[in-house]
């Protein structure tokens, strides 16, 4: 899904943990629906239901060193 690393409790190495990608997925969906649910799930994040477990711990008992964490893998892995 990404071509960068992410750091994001819902997301690991190239898969991501939305619902209507995986048990509620329509053929009814559009794109534009499918986009507006990552951009969510990005922007707020689900640690009840992780794929990188060790992130979604960090995220529920040390926010701000997740917050860390992901703003050091942007600059590590999204610059060019």
């Amino acid at each position: 899904m990404f071509l960068t690393e992410v750091y994001h409790c819902n997301v690991l190495y190239r898969a991501i943990c939305v619902d209507i990608l995986g048990s509620t997925w329509s053929p009814a969906l559009t794109v534009e629906k499918i986009l507006l649910s990552i951009r969510s799930l990005l922007s707020d994040p689900n640690p009840e239901n992780p794929l990188n477990g060790a992130a979604a711990e960090l995220y529920k008992t040390d926010r701000e060193e997740y917050d860390r964490m992901a703003r050091q893998w942007t600059l590590r892995f999204a610059q060019p």
